[in-house]
């Protein structure tokens, strides 16, 4: 099976914009077939001119990702079209910031939809193939606040954390068939989250210094390369991370700093 990026079929979602960008045209700098998805076509197209511009492949979809329907079609449509997928990168994903008390059911349950869910659909919609091909790489995009507890981002921490500890146990189920699943964790990332001026005025701040979508585009394409494992990006977060599961009552001082 394939293991060279001009052989690879990419999927990549969440692609109109911010990491997921910057991955899809990672990869069609690397010679990957990228199949694009987002639910905004009009973005798609942009990123399909720029690919097209050095060369690449990218093909775009509309889909909604919290819709089972409309994923499973995707992926369909991806086989049919190319024979089969190689690399799936689950990045599509947004947070809510604030009170728990104040979020309202439909907002905590889309998020969940599509934050945790989407990659559920994804997965259980490219699994088959993979299997059926005996060659598969899974690359969920997480967070480091999947580690880290931010009291106003309780929702996204919560969901985080699930989709980190998701790709811990299938990469130990699928890696007897050469399937291997990954999880990229980034910290504050340069995107439209962190540019909304409302995320400032509700008192709300990056953790730590922004990086650059390109930087986490990097450690994706690395994830799908070498396969398993959860990366933290800038790696140097690593040290937090041990901090925090080793020294419970660090939690205080995350308490009295957290957004």
């Amino acid at each position: 099976m394939p293991y060279r990026h001009g052989d690879w079929v990419v999927l990549v979602t969440g692609a109109s914009s911010g990491i997921g960008r910057a991955t899809a045209l990672e990869f069609a700098r690397l010679g990957s077939t990228v199949v694009g998805v987002a639910r905004r076509l009009d973005e798609l197209l942009k990123v399909a001119e720029e690919a097209a511009s050095f060369g690449g492949r990218f093909k775009p979809l509309r889909c909604d990702v919290s819709d089972k329907e409309q994923v499973y079609n995707t992926v369909k449509e991806t086989v049919e079209n190319y024979g089969r997928v190689d690399v799936l990168v689950n990045n599509a994903g947004f947070g809510l910031y604030g009170e728990f008390k104040d979020f309202g059911l439909e907002e905590v349950e889309y998020q969940v939809s599509v934050n945790l869910m989407g990659v559920i659909y994804f997965v259980k919609a490219v699994l088959p193939h993979m299997l059926g091909q005996r060659f598969g790489r899974i690359v969920n995009v997480s967070s480091l606040a999947g580690f880290i507890t931010v009291p106003k981002m309780n929702l996204y921490c919560a969901v985080k954390s699930a989709v980190t500890v998701l790709s811990r146990a299938l990469d130990m189920q699928l890696k007897k068939h050469n399937i291997r699943v990954s999880a990229v964790c980034p910290g504050s990332v340069d995107t439209a989250f962190f540019q909304n001026p409302s995320f400032y005025s509700r008192g709300g701040r990056p953790l730590g210094p922004l990086i650059k979508a390109e930087k986490v585009a990097k450690t994706i394409v690395s994830a799908a390369e070498k396969g398993g494992g959860v990366r933290v990006v800038p790696s140097y977060y690593w040290a937090a991370v041990y901090l925090l599961n080793t020294l419970p009552f660090m939690y205080r001082l995350v308490e009295k700093v957290a957004p």
